[in-house]
C-alpha cells in the first residue's frame, strides 16, 4: 500500500497516469481527424509538401463542407475521450468518496462496528485506513466503558445488597481500578477543550 500523501489527495502514480491517458486520448482523436479529412479529399493531398499546402489553402478558401465535418468529428471524440476519462477518473474518486460518506453517516447514527473497504487502485485509501484505524480505536474505548459500567453495576448491586459490610473484594476492587484506569487514558487522549 502507497504512504499517505498529506500534500495532495490524489497519488502521483494517479495523476501521471491521467494526464498520459488523456493526452493519448487527444492524439488518437487528431490522427483520427487528420485520416477522415485526408479521405474526405479522396486521397488528392498531393505527393509532395507544396501540392499538400496548395490543397490545403484551397480547401480553406472554398471552406469545404468536409472540413467542418472533419472538425465536429475531432470535437466530439475529443468530447468522447474527455467524457471517458472523466467517467474513469470519477469512478476511482468518488465511489470511494460515497462509500466513506456512508460509514461516516453509520458512525454518525452509532453502527461503529463495520469498516471501509476499497479496492486497490482506489485515490482515497489513506482517508479509508484513518477512519476503519478511528472506528477501531471507538470499537476499543466503547468495550473499556462497557467494562466500567458493569463493574460500577456489580459495585453498586453489592452496596444495595448490604455487601459493603462484609468488607472489600479484591477482585472487584481490581477490575474497578484497571476499568477506571483504562477510560481515564482514553478521556487524555481524546480530550476536548
Amino acid at each position: 500500500m502507497e504512504a499517505p500523501n498529506t500534500d495532495h489527495v490524489l497519488s502521483w502514480r494517479f495523476r501521471i497516469a491521467f494526464f498520459l491517458k488523456f493526452g493519448f486520448a487527444v492524439a488518437a482523436a487528431a490522427l483520427v481527424s487528420g485520416a477522415a479529412f485526408y479521405f474526405a479529399n479522396n486521397f488528392r493531398i498531393g505527393p509532395t509538401y507544396g501540392e499538400g499546402i496548395r490543397v490545403i489553402e484551397r480547401v480553406d478558401a472554398a471552406l469545404s463542407a468536409s472540413t467542418v465535418y472533419s472538425a465536429l468529428f475531432q470535437l466530439a471524440a475529443a468530447g468522447l475521450a474527455v467524457a471517458g476519462i472523466a467517467l474513469y477518473v470519477s469512478h476511482r474518486i468518488a465511489g470511494p468518496l460515497v462509500r466513506l460518506e456512508k460509514r461516516f453517516g453509520a458512525a454518525a447514527r452509532g453502527d461503529i462496528g463495520g469498516s471501509v473497504s476499497l479496492r486497490a487502485g482506489d485515490q482515497v485509501t489513506a482517508l479509508a485506513g484513518a477512519l476503519n484505524e478511528s472506528m477501531l480505536d471507538l470499537r476499543l474505548q466503547v468495550g473499556r466503558l462497557r467494562d466500567l459500567t458493569a463493574a460500577v453495576a456489580e459495585l453498586e448491586k453489592r452496596i444495595e445488597d448490604g455487601g459493603a459490610d462484609r468488607g472489600p473484594d479484591p477482585d472487584l476492587e481490581s477490575r474497578l481500578r484497571s476499568s477506571v484506569r483504562a477510560v481515564r487514558m482514553d478521556v487524555q487522549k481524546w480530550a476536548v477543550e
